[in-house]
């Protein structure tokens, strides 16, 4: 039992520094607006995910689904890109999604199913 909770706290701890390291700076843009953007994902299985399109691969215990992303807007040239996405679970809790930077414009994101 102690050493699922020390595990537990470790897991916590990590996404917490994870989080903070990934949060993006401040600036004038206005509050984040969530748009659903499910389609924009594929399994990191699907090859599709890796082909330098517009889908970008997911690691989630719940597939490609329940995915929500807030865009990052540049006036005069519209949406440029994501700043932030959240996937809700089966039952409608929001889980954080990490980024992971791979080559050109993929990134893999991956949900915390904490």
């Amino acid at each position: 039992m102690k050493r699922l909770l020390a595990t537990t706290a470790t897991l916590a701890s990590i996404a917490a520094c994870a989080g903070i390291a990934l949060a993006p700076a401040a600036s004038a843009v206005p509050p984040k607006n969530w748009h659903p953007c499910s389609d924009d994902f594929r399994d990191a299985t699907d090859p599709q995910a890796w082909d330098g399109g517009r889908h970008q691969p997911i690691v989630s215990p719940w597939g490609n689904t329940g995915v929500f992303c807030a865009w990052d807007w540049i006036d005069g040239v519209g949406r440029v890109g994501w700043i932030d996405a959240f996937q809700a679970d089966p039952s409608g809790r929001p889980h954080a999604m990490i980024q992971v930077p791979m080559s050109g414009d993929t990134t893999l994101w991956i949900t915390n199913p904490l």
